[in-house]
């Protein structure tokens, strides 16, 4: 993997900068996800001949974490209040708890894809396990465990 070129990073960020201008914040979120989880699919795996190879290939990982996350967090991250719940009271609503169905499928979606590439990478780390999950409120989260 190469991981979010700094292009598409800042096209990510200045969507997010468009969530408090949203007409559904979440809608434009899931959106956003719907974009990240299309460029992740399309990152291949790169070959891993060296230490340096692996390491690279798990910081790729890392930054695609990292975008997915950055866009949840923007949205739902537990200040006081949330933009999310900002938006919903500009607008005479009353407040969500938690994230919508469509957010939490595309980080789903986006952990599962490097889900594989992780597994690889701490293969060749020789990391005793490994982990992608999705956690509320940051979004997508990755570890790898080594042993005694």
């Amino acid at each position: 993997m190469r991981g979010p070129n700094d292009q598409f990073r800042g096209d990510i960020a200045r969507m997010i900068d468009g969530l408090e201008r949203a007409p559904d914040p979440e809608a434009y979120l899931e959106e956003m996800l719907s974009m990240i989880l299309g460029q992740v699919s399309q990152d291949r795996p790169a070959p891993l001949r060296t230490e340096d190879d692996v390491y690279a290939e798990l910081a790729a990982i890392e930054t695609w974490a990292s975008l997915a996350s950055h866009a949840v967090q923007a949205l739902y991250a537990p200040s006081s209040p949330s933009k999310f719940a900002q938006w919903k009271e500009r607008r005479g609503e009353d407040k969500l708890a938690g994230w919508c169905q469509g957010a939490a499928e595309k980080l789903r979606r986006i952990a599962d894809k490097l889900r594989e590439g992780l597994r690889t990478v701490a293969q060749r780390l020789h990391g005793f396990s490994f982990s992608v999950g999705v956690n509320f409120p940051w979004g997508v989260a990755i570890s790898i465990a080594w042993g005694p």
